[in-house]
């Protein structure tokens, strides 16, 4: 009985241990735990390795955060900055164009600018006035409707430099009439600009009083038929000046607008340096009060921003907690379980010398611990086959996608995809691929409820294996604000495409009105010039009423030209008309456009009878305006074909084209967008696609600057139709 309990302790499992214990052959003798060890030593080095490339990332990662916040900060601020200028710079062309900018001409142009930005307090319109045309100068002004007009301050200098005009008017009214160069901190600058010959900026100062922080922006106009080749002989040739009055506090705040989400992510503040150590700050962001006495910003960069050759600078910093806590400890935290797996590992190789069962629990816990990890992430992480079949999927779909595992495991990727055109890259980045192979791409899904939803995906394509291991990130959000940003591009586009259109059917107007006013005087005066030269009983007394009336159309007839002046018609930019053929023009812009996008294959069918129609045109602009058609009509195919029909009509003074182009539906669909709102179609552009609809636009206002007509209708199967109809004479 003894015997039988003494073989049932030797085969258990510590009576095993025991033994082995007592005859000193223990698991933990150092032959056989020296592989653990040295296994430790590597794991350890591979732990401090790990944690030095995670905490470089977590760096990187915030390093690209915050530039991404600044840069989106400096580029709104760049925006707001260039409407500014552009603004200015029109302003300043008034000058070029025109042998004399009237009150009401500043008024025109400027007006709208002053009520639009908030920011800009004033255009001025500053007079060189030598001191004997200051009483002329008085009287001009006073007859521009400024009766109370005077100069002041009243001081005895050889030349004067008054505000001649001052946008808008009832906010300004104290300063017309002020001579600028009598202004501590204007005049300094103002005298640098006549003498340079470049645009130039002040120094942001109180020029209003109160807490107003002004900055001008001084353009000078010089005499053209001066030499201006050196400082001495600009300073002669100087007559004028356009001021714009920037608010700059206000402009910082218009800039930046509603605001996006990586602005609450960093602090700064504006400022200009008065010297090496004073400075005046401009600006602060909404949460300057974080930036606290003593507070040390994981980042800052300080960045310089120009108003001409003025710089402002600008001062960022990260705010408190960047990152997050989190973040902020997790390269340590990846530390303590790298080293906490290595010491487990160092347990695990130590087990498996001593029990195979303690092997299996501890990869078991590991296996259990890894599965957490992939359950827990927010990302997807699964594994498909190379026919889009998935293989594997984690949790993770069910909140990006709407999906359960279980649902998508067995199906393919096919009902993922938003449109064919994703679905059809996907499977065209499997093809030959000759070893492994990562590739990432951002793709329109649509989750199970049919929301759209841009997911980033990482996938690893491995023909060994015979699989594709995907991980996908919701960046729908990401998507979204470059959406927008791409909307606002193109409206600005449009919009300034529009805003050509419209100067150019004023030119044309005047023009045209100058003109017949012109010929209908001539005539007049030819009449009267007949009848004075018959003879009557009372002859005398006829030539007086003659001379008279003769006088007066004469006067007419000088008015008229000046109008023919001050319409632009032979002003630099007009465009020049001229005979072209037609067909001609159509074939070069085929040929241009075939050599910017060499992948797409249009043919034009034309008539015999079309060959030899010519137009009044602009060969150029006509040119780049069916450049713009084609890209519009061709949209993502890459054939098309186009049947061209060219009518004449003499007797109308015009030539009709008509371009039939093959089915598509996306253009289509643009064309009834264009016709339903013909009249807003900067706002329509919201809803283009693939820029066809801002192509069709900017093809029809094309046209119209160059006189024509443009209507687009859509024939459902018959294909797409363009009419167009174009000026036969000039």
């Amino acid at each position: 009985m003894i015997m039988k309990d003494k073989d049932k302790d030797i085969l258990s499992y510590e009576a095993i241990l025991r033994d082995i214990s007592r005859k000193r052959k223990g698991v933990f003798s150092l032959s056989r735990s020296l592989p653990a060890y040295l296994i430790l030593v590597v794991m350890l080095a591979l732990s401090l390795f790990i944690y030095y490339n995670f905490e470089q990332q977590i760096k990187n990662e915030r390093r690209i955060a915050f530039e991404k916040a600044v840069n989106s900060v400096v580029t709104r601020f760049q925006i707001g900055y260039n409407s500014h200028l552009q603004i200015a710079m029109s302003i300043r062309g008034l000058y070029d164009n025109l042998v004399q900018v009237v009150r009401d001409y500043l008024l025109l142009y400027a007006s709208v600018p002053a009520k639009t930005y908030k920011s800009i307090l004033g255009f001025m319109s500053v007079q060189k006035v030598p001191r004997s045309r200051v009483t002329e100068f008085v009287y001009y002004v006073q007859g521009q409707g400024y009766y109370d007009y005077k100069i002041y301050p009243a001081v005895d200098k050889s030349v004067y430099y008054p505000i001649e005009f001052i946008i808008p008017e009832a906010e300004n009214k104290r300063f017309r009439g002020l001579d600028i160069s009598t202004v501590e901190g204007l005049n300094g600058w103002f005298q640098l600009s006549i003498e340079s010959g470049n645009p130039t900026a002040t120094r942001v100062f109180n020029f209003r009083g109160g807490d107003t922080l002004s900055m001008f922006l001084i353009f000078p106009v010089y005499d053209k038929t001066f030499p201006i080749s050196n400082s001495r002989q600009r300073r002669e040739a100087f007559k004028s000046a356009v001021l714009m009055e920037i608010n700059i506090p206000v402009f910082f705040k218009q800039s930046l607008g509603a605001g996006v989400p990586s602005d609450t992510s960093i602090i700064f503040y504006c400022y200009q340096k008065d010297n090496d150590i004073l400075e005046t700050r401009l600006f602060n962001s909404y949460n300057i009060n974080l930036l606290q006495q003593g507070f040390k910003p994981l980042l800052a960069q300080t960045v310089e921003f120009k108003f001409l050759d003025k710089p402002i600078y600008i001062y960022f910093a990260t705010i408190p907690n960047f990152g997050g806590t989190f973040q902020k400890y997790l390269p340590l935290i990846t530390l303590g379980v790298s080293v906490l797996l290595s010491f487990v590992f160092f347990g695990f190789v130590i087990s498996i010398t001593t029990s195979r069962a303690r092997a299996i629990d501890l990869a078991e816990r590991m296996t259990r611990s890894q599965r957490r990890i992939l359950e827990s992430t927010k990302d997807i992480i699964a594994v498909l086959g190379f026919d889009g079949v998935w293989k594997t999927m984690n949790p993770a779909s069910k909140q990006v996608l709407g999906y359960e595992p279980i649902e998508l495991i067995g199906n393919k990727i096919d009902i993922l995809f938003l449109n064919s055109r994703d679905l059809k890259d996907f499977y065209s980045g499997l093809e030959n691929v000759g070893s492994e192979t990562t590739r990432k791409v951002d793709y329109q899904m649509k989750t199970k409820a049919g929301e759209e939803r841009w997911i980033n995906w990482s996938f690893t394509i491995s023909p060994a294996d015979n699989l594709i291991y995907a991980i996908g990130r919701d960046i729908t959000l990401e998507k979204r604000a470059e959406i927008e940003e791409r909307i606002k591009a193109k409206q600005t586009i449009l919009a300034e495409q529009i805003s050509r259109e419209a100067s150019e059917f004023k030119s044309y107007f005047m023009t045209k009105f100058s003109h017949q006013l012109r010929n209908a005087l001539t005539t007049i005066s030819g009449y009267h010039q007949i009848l004075a030269e018959k003879k009557y009983d009372n002859e005398e007394e006829m030539r007086m009423y003659l001379e008279l009336a003769m006088n007066e159309t004469q006067e007419l007839l000088s008015s008229s030209s000046d109008l023919f002046d001050v319409a632009g018609f032979k002003s630099e930019g007009s465009k020049i008309l001229s005979t072209l053929n037609v067909l001609n023009v159509i074939n070069e812009s085929l040929v241009n456009f075939q050599k910017k996008y060499p992948y797409k294959n249009l043919k034009l069918n034309d008539e015999e009878e079309s060959k030899n129609v010519t137009v009044a045109s602009n060969r150029e602009e006509l040119r780049n305006a069916f450049e713009k058609l084609y890209l519009a009509l061709m949209d993502d195919v890459e054939t098309l074909e186009i049947q061209a029909q060219i009518i004449e009509s003499k007797s109308e003074g015009i030539v009709e084209i008509q371009l039939l182009a093959s089915p598509n539906e996306k253009v289509e669909k643009m064309i009834h967008l264009y016709n339903e709102n013909i009249s807003n179609l900067i706002e329509a552009v919201r809803y283009d696609v693939e820029d066809i609809l801002l192509n069709l636009a900017l093809f029809a206002s094309m046209v119209r600057i160059l006189n024509g007509q443009v209507k687009y209708e859509s024939l459902g199967a018959d294909g797409n139709l363009v009419s167009i109809i174009l000026p036969k004479n000039q």
